[in-house]
């Protein structure tokens, strides 16, 4: 999926970034806290788009299943109408 591909770029990202940087231990930590926040946020992010994307998807399918059935008991109706005629 793109979005793995994309969450594993950035981490690896941030973590070639902090590593090569030149600074102090105090200062390599704040990165590293402020990177795993940006991550965690930009988890949150794309987790709550694809919960949104696959609430849509699933609410297009019960629509569609609905109507096929709602279709098929038209038809049921329909036959049993012509044989008790």
């Amino acid at each position: 999926m793109e979005w793995q591909s994309f969450l594993k770029g950035m981490l690896a990202g941030a973590v070639v970034g902090i590593l090569f940087a030149p600074d102090s231990g105090k200062a390599t930590r704040k990165k590293i806290a402020r990177k795993t926040s940006d991550l965690k946020d930009s988890l949150e992010e794309t987790y709550d788009q694809f919960v949104d994307e696959i609430s849509q998807q699933v609410g297009k399918v019960a629509d569609k299943a609905k109507d096929l059935i709602d279709k098929g008991r038209s038809s049921v109706e329909d036959i049993t109408d012509a044989a008790s005629s």
